[in-house]
C-alpha cells in the first residue's frame, strides 16, 4: 500500500513556490507562463508572482480565477487604439482579483488612456500595491486606478528611489503638483472603505517629493474611514526623515482617528 501511495507522489507540486515562480520566469513567453496552470492545483495561480508579464497585440488574454495578483506588463504596442484594447482587456480579466501589486508600465498606459475619457470596469480589489519609481506622469493613471477600485481598504504606494528605466510612452505628459486640487475627484474608496495606507520609499528630490506630498494630502482630506498611515522612510541620517515628518504631520486629516506612523530603515 506504502508502495501504491509512493507512485502517486506529486512532486510538482511539492516545489517551493521560489523554485516553481523562477521556472516560470524562464519560459520565453506569457502565454506559456499562464499554460503552466493546468500542470498542478498548486501551480494553478503560480503565474501571477511572476514579476513582469510580456504582451504583444497577437496575444489572447485569458487569466484564470486568482485572490492575488502581481502584475505588470510590457507592451510591444506603440499606437493608442492598441494599447487601449490591451490594457481594458487585462483590466476586464482582473476584475475577481482581491488582492492587486501593479508596476509603473501598467499605471503608465493607464496615464495615456486616461486623457481619452475611456470607461473603465468596476474591480473588487481590496488590497492594491502601486509600484512607481516616477510619479510625475503616472497621476492620472492612479487616479483611474482608485477610481475603479471602489471596495478598496488598504492602499500600498512603493516608490523605487533608484529606478531609472526609460520611458517607453512618449505621449504621457508632465503633471503639475496641483493635479489633485484641479480635478474635482471623489473615489469611493475613500468614502467608504479605505482604512490602510502604506508608503514604502520617499523621494528627496523636491519636485517628485512634493508631487508625492500632494497625492498623500489629497488622500489624508479625503479618507473618512482612515485608521492608520504607515510611512517607511529609507536612508542614513536623521534630517530628512524629520523634514518629511513634519511634512505630512502638519496636512489636515478626514478622519479623527487616522494617526501616521513613521519607519526608518
Amino acid at each position: 500500500m506504502a508502495r501504491k501511495m509512493a507512485k502517486k507522489e506529486d512532486r510538482i507540486s511539492d516545489l517551493p513556490d521560489c523554485i516553481i515562480q523562477y521556472i516560470l520566469s524562464l519560459l520565453p513567453s506569457t502565454k506559456q507562463v499562464i499554460q503552466t496552470g493546468i500542470l498542478s492545483k498548486h501551480w494553478k495561480y503560480q503565474w501571477t508572482h511572476v514579476p513582469v508579464l510580456i504582451f504583444d497585440s497577437t496575444e489572447f488574454l485569458n487569466l484564470p480565477t486568482s485572490l492575488c495578483a502581481t502584475f505588470d506588463f510590457y507592451s510591444y504596442v506603440d499606437d493608442d487604439s492598441s494599447i487601449k484594447s490591451l490594457t481594458k482587456d487585462i483590466l476586464h480579466q482582473l476584475q475577481h482579483v482581491n488582492e492587486l501589486k501593479v508596476g509603473w508600465y501598467f499605471t503608465k498606459s493607464l496615464t495615456v488612456l486616461e486623457a481619452g475619457d475611456l470607461f473603465y470596469p468596476v474591480l473588487n480589489i481590496k488590497c492594491l500595491t502601486l509600484r512607481s519609481p516616477n510619479l510625475v506622469k503616472h497621476m492620472p493613471g492612479i487616479a483611474c486606478v482608485l477610481r475603479s477600485s471602489p471596495l478598496l481598504e488598504k492602499l500600498v504606494i512603493e516608490v523605487p528611489l533608484n529606478d531609472q528605466r526609460y520611458d517607453y510612452f512618449p505621449k504621457a505628459n508632465t503633471f503639475e503638483e496641483s493635479y489633485w486640487n484641479l480635478n474635482a475627484i471623489v473615489f469611493n474608496c475613500l468614502v467608504y472603505h479605505l482604512k490602510t495606507i502604506k508608503i514604502i520609499g520617499f523621494p528627496k528630490k523636491d519636485d517628485i517629493r512634493k508631487l508625492l506630498l500632494n497625492l498623500v494630502q489629497f488622500l489624508l482630506k479625503n479618507a473618512r474611514l482612515l485608521e492608520k498611515m504607515m510611512v517607511e522612510l529609507k536612508g542614513r541620517g536623521t534630517a530628512f526623515p524629520l523634514k518629511v515628518s513634519k511634512e505630512l504631520l502638519s496636512l489636515p486629516r478626514c478622519s479623527h482617528h487616522a494617526i501616521i506612523e513613521f519607519i526608518t530603515s
